[in-house]
């Protein structure tokens, strides 16, 4: 199901079945500002997720109710390039960026073990970095979801692609969860 589809119906489900609709989704991103992502993140914008922002521009962080739930939002393009810059720059301090540690880092699933690698493109904000990772380890598909837990140094491939994330979601409100975690190897 095409994204936008998807998060229509996830609001759509929220209002109905929880009677609470997220009210921080930003309208959707020109292509002028996709044009600037896709330059700040060296062309490595997936398709999937400049659909997610052609669709919404990410969240308002001040928003009392999020797409997702909980108090987690989705990144805005302009954000994400930021978040990338930071979180390289943080790895590149601390000798981690791009280098495989397994000794190191626990990885579940096929994601390469690096504390931060810099072919990883964050868009939703939590207590973990969830990001797209277009330089999955062998077995991995580009574009698969993944959650980076730097304080465990584990590195978790979540969901195939932002697509599988948001059914998945949606068959967990469908059920009567509201919760993101319980779309979580579900």
């Amino acid at each position: 199901m095409p994204i936008a589809k998807l998060i229509r119906e996830i609001v759509d489900t929220t209002k109905t079945g929880f009677r609470e609709a997220p009210d921080g989704l930003r309208p959707p991103a020109s292509e002028a500002k996709l044009s600037v992502l896709r330059e700040a993140l060296d062309g490595e914008l997936s398709d999937e997720l400049a659909d997610l922002l052609r669709t919404h521009d990410g969240e308002d962080y001040t928003a009392t109710t999020f797409l997702l739930g909980g108090k987690s939002w989705l990144l805005p393009a302009d954000e994400i390039a930021a978040e990338r810059t930071q979180l390289r720059r943080l790895a590149t301090a601390s000798g981690r960026l791009d280098v495989l540690a397994p000794e190191q880092t626990h990885t579940v699933g096929p994601v390469k073990p690096c504390h931060w690698n810099s072919r990883w493109i964050p868009f939703y904000r939590a207590d973990s970095v969830w990001a797209v990772d277009m330089d999955p380890d062998e077995g991995g598909n580009r574009g698969q979801v993944i959650n980076v837990v730097w304080d465990d140094l584990e590195v978790r491939v979540e969901f195939g692609c932002l697509e599988e994330m948001l059914a998945q979601y949606l068959a967990t409100l469908k059920r009567g969860d509201r919760r993101f975690v319980a779309a979580l190897g579900s």
